[in-house]
């Protein structure tokens, strides 16, 4: 009997598992069949140096949507990472040229984009501008100041420290995919396994509700946004590292990368439900189809045509799951 009953128990625990986890499973899969037929489609793909090269390019935008994806998973947004990373990577980077520790440069990265998440928090919950508004306007300045701070022009960074940040490898992964695994990992066991993570998703299911039971809205909001800015730090300095420069034109042209990435993880988009796991897995599978285009010498334009497809598919499967989870509430 109660062999039984033990497997019955095994069983919805499973069941209740598979459903929780729905989105993330479905988007691993769908990332196996991609690097499946992938792999039949160029034989360069499977490559280990082509796999560090696909983890190396996505660890700049997998850092910032991981920040990204605590503030959407409380109903917020914020379009400004890409401008404030420039912004940081041409100040750091002029610093550096006059003389600046880099280890000092990446602690003034992190600080910068800090205060750069504090504004946008400040504007979204003392202002009270709609978030996508607020931080539509935070890049356009950041990307402003990109430019008039040197007149445009790009900055060669030749340092030893970025260098081996940006090109060497420890313990078989280059330094920036062990950020992009530390920055995830790292906040996916945050929100996952202390109550700042559940105050997360409670204040993303029904703020209303979270105020009257005595959580500071504004501060989750405020602590949600300085996160998003950090890594939106962390990622200027990866991106100098990266291409041993600063450029303005950093990110351009990418500012929906990280949106489109959180959305496929699953997240809902009024918040409330939502991982990084889902997220690190939907920047992945993005990367991996851009990869395997170029190594099929598809035209760039199709990339970028593909990436608009993703947001637009992902935003609808989130919509099909809101209305399944509407009907069984309705059915029950």
């Amino acid at each position: 009997m109660s062999e039984k009953k033990n497997g019955f128990t095994g069983k919805s625990r499973m069941r209740r598992f598979l459903s929780g986890h729905a989105s993330e499973i479905s988007i691993a899969t769908a990332l196996l069949i991609i690097c499946v037929v992938l792999s039949f489609c160029s034989p360069y793909f499977l490559q280990i140096r082509n796999l560090k090269n696909i983890l190396s390019y996505v660890s700049i935008a997998g850092v910032m949507s991981a920040g990204l994806t605590v503030v959407m998973l409380m109903g917020c947004m914020d379009l400004s990472q890409y401008a404030v990373m420039a912004m940081i990577g041409m100040f750091i980077a002029s610093m550096m040229k006059q003389g600046l520790h880099p280890l000092l440069a990446i602690v003034i990265a992190l600080l910068m984009g800090a205060a750069a998440g504090g504004v946008n928090a400040f504007t979204v919950t003392k202002m009270h501008i709609v978030p996508i508004i607020a931080t539509i306007g935070m890049q356009l300045i950041c990307r402003s100041i990109a430019y008039l701070s040197t007149g445009g022009i790009y900055i060669m960074v030749d340092n030893d420290i970025f260098y081996n940040i940006g090109y060497k490898e420890i313990a078989g992964l280059p330094y920036l995919v062990w950020a992009l695994l530390i920055t995830n990992f790292g906040l996916a066991f945050v929100l996952s396994n202390t109550a700042f993570g559940r105050k997360v998703f409670a204040v993303g299911g029904n703020a209303q509700a979270c105020r009257l039971s005595g959580i500071s809205v504004e501060k989750m909001r405020l602590a949600g946004y300085l996160i998003s800015g950090i890594t939106a730090g962390l990622a200027a300095v990866l991106c100098t590292t990266q291409v041993s420069a600063a450029y303005p034109t950093a990110g351009n042209g990418q500012e929906m990368d990280c949106t489109a990435a959180v959305f496929l993880g699953g997240l809902a988009v009024g918040g409330g439900k939502g991982s990084i796991i889902g997220t690190f897995i939907g920047v992945t599978l993005i990367a991996v189809l851009l990869n395997g285009m170029t190594l099929l010498s598809i035209n760039a334009y199709y990339q970028v045509l593909l990436k608009g497809l993703v947001l637009i598919f992902a935003v609808y499967i989130d919509q099909v799951r809101q209305l399944r989870s509407a009907k069984k509430v309705q059915a029950g």
